[in-house]
């Protein structure tokens, strides 16, 4: 099932706003504290923002398993000490921000840390979102097969997969249409989730 919801950027009024008109999904970056506000029903994705970029770790030849210690556990990262500070258990927690994949090898070596990343935040008892993707990423859809593991493991230990999906000037941009209500409607940014699907 596809959900759409907004993202919390600073301390503000606005998810909660957003919740008494219904919407139920929700995405927190290091603001964990407007999570008081939201529905208990809400699904709520949480993100400690980090310059963290798995890549550079590809590059050096270190293995998924070693990214995931560097970036989970390492001292510039706080990913493990702001997951264990915020224990709210509607948070469903993301990897590393936008990680730039263009090729299989990429592809598979990222699915390969995905994989292994909720497999070792579930044997805590959190819960994963996996992707990251920039609007947009990857252009290439055949490289999404190579995905495919981590989304397994993701829909195992009853994760998400999260794309970001935004536009400018307008919304509907590159979708091909001013008016996107129709439902076959694929876009390369906004509604790129359909192009993966």
């Amino acid at each position: 099932m596809s959900k759409i919801g907004c993202y919390a950027l600073a301390p503000s009024d606005v998810p909660a706003r957003w919740a008494r008109a219904g919407c139920k999904v929700f995405k927190l970056s290091d603001e964990f504290g407007v999570a008081r506000d939201l529905p208990a029903d809400a699904l709520i994705l949480a993100r400690h923002y980090t310059e963290y970029d798995p890549m550079q770790e590809f590059h050096a030849g270190n293995t998924p398993a070693e990214a995931l210690q560097h970036w989970l556990f390492g001292d510039d990262s706080k990913q493990w000490e702001q997951i264990q500070a915020n224990p709210d258990p509607r948070f469903i927690w993301e990897g590393p921000n936008e990680p730039v994949v263009n090729d299989v090898a990429r592809m598979t070596w990222y699915s390969q840390f995905e994989t292994l990343r909720v497999q070792v935040m579930a044997s805590s008892g959190k819960r994963c979102a996996v992707g990251g993707f920039s609007s947009g990423n990857p252009t290439d859809l055949a490289l999404w097969p190579h995905f495919f593991p981590a989304l397994r493991m993701a829909q195992a230990k009853n994760g998400v997969l999260h794309l970001h999906e935004y536009s400018w000037p307008v919304m509907q941009w590159m979708t091909g249409h001013d008016t996107p209500t129709d439902p076959r409607l694929r876009g390369w940014t906004t509604l790129r989730y359909r192009r993966v699907y």
